[in-house]
């Protein structure tokens, strides 16, 4: 187990145990987090890799927002929010592609970012990019009256959850303490009303199993999607699972893990320096969104990369350069990115919509 930063163990010391969703929230967002003192995302030298990386996928997006973009009746003004951006590779290739095209004159891109030290990546990634200034680039909440398309890559799976275990009882709860050494001690407690409801309505998966409910769910999609009085569209890309799945015990170990130099490792051992990480629930993101007054539908990542003419377009890029070695890169992005085998089965996208306020 690695140290505990001295003011984590000062929380803990507090509050005496705190759930897993609030140490995981520490670990993943606090001063001392993850995403405040180590993330790092692509390749080599990193811990994971992201779809926001792949040039071809943010082109695709682009196509994609410009498709909606003209079935709303091409408004004069449209707002693009990201949340969770990253490095900000997304935002630069969508930028590039929406700025230079002639159609759409007005772009807002507003985007939503905790960790302070990613905000300063992206900043300085745009900047150098020169897209602050023939694009709004703005790191705030979202304007609620322009015509918006959402895109979140990789945002419901970091999200904090509580862990729970279904027994003859009903559910549990995992908690955490302290020893005399300030190592980490876990417990088992009766899962509280709120969180008991949600496992009862969202996983009720066999006795035994140990899954991930999270809480964050509504807050957050309440922040980025409701409340507007123009057309929104938002797309929820990750990897997930449905509660079927959970019902039908196939995954008795829960989905929880972390990601360190690219390989999976035991997130209770591994705080503070890994990326933690756990199975958007569809279930559950799905039935908030049409609390908000959307309308969904979750396919998988290839079928929507596909139904925006990924194939297309990788084979123009392929084509355009050259030699067939600078080409072959545009296949393996679109192979990675959309085909069975990679994460075109294993990612979905939840797509919400909403053409009028509520």
């Amino acid at each position: 187990m690695n140290m505990l930063p001295q003011g984590i163990t000062d929380k803990i010391h507090q509050a005496g145990t705190i759930s897993f969703a609030r140490l995981m929230d520490l670990a993943l967002y606090s001063e001392h987090g993850y995403y405040s003192e180590r993330v790092q995302i692509g390749r080599k030298g990193a811990d994971f890799f992201t779809a926001s990386q792949s040039p071809l996928f943010g082109m695709t997006l682009a196509a994609a927002i410009e498709t909606k973009w003209q079935e709303w009746g091409e408004p004069p003004e449209l707002q693009v929010v990201e949340v969770g951006a990253g490095q900000g590779e997304l935002a630069e290739t969508i930028l590039s592609e929406l700025t230079a095209s002639s159609r759409i004159n007005h772009v807002s891109y507003c985007i939503l970012e905790r960790s302070a030290k990613l905000r300063q990546v992206q900043h300085e990634r745009l900047e150098q990019a020169a897209l602050i200034g023939p694009a709004k680039v703005i790191w705030e909440d979202p304007v609620k009256d322009i015509p918006t398309i959402i895109i979140a890559n990789e945002v419901l799976d970091a999200l904090p959850v509580e862990v729970v275990k279904k027994t003859h009882r009903g559910w549990e709860l995992l908690s955490a303490g302290l020893n005399a050494s300030n190592g980490l001690t876990w417990h088992w407690n009766e899962a509280d009303r709120n969180a008991a409801a949600l496992a009862n309505e969202f996983i009720n998966c066999p006795e035994g199993t140990v899954a991930e409910i999270c809480l964050f769910y509504e807050s957050t999609m309440a922040q980025v999607m409701d409340n507007y009085s123009a057309p929104v569209q938002a797309l929820w890309f990750d990897y997930g699972i449905f509660k079927e799945e959970w019902e039908a015990g196939v995954r008795p170990e829960g989905t929880l893990r972390a990601y360190l130099n690219h390989e999976i490792v035991d997130p209770y051992t591994h705080l503070f320096e890994a990326d933690i990480t756990a199975d958007a629930n569809w279930t559950h993101a799905e039935a908030v969104s049409r609390k908000f007054g959307f309308s969904t539908e979750v396919i998988t990542q290839g079928n929507f990369l596909f139904r925006h003419d990924i194939m297309k377009r990788a084979v123009e890029l392929q084509q355009s350069e050259p030699t067939l070695l600078a080409g072959s890169r545009w296949t393996q992005q679109l192979k990675q990115l959309a085909l069975p085998g990679g994460m075109g089965d294993r990612f979905s996208v939840l797509i919400c919509e909403r053409s009028v306020a509520r």
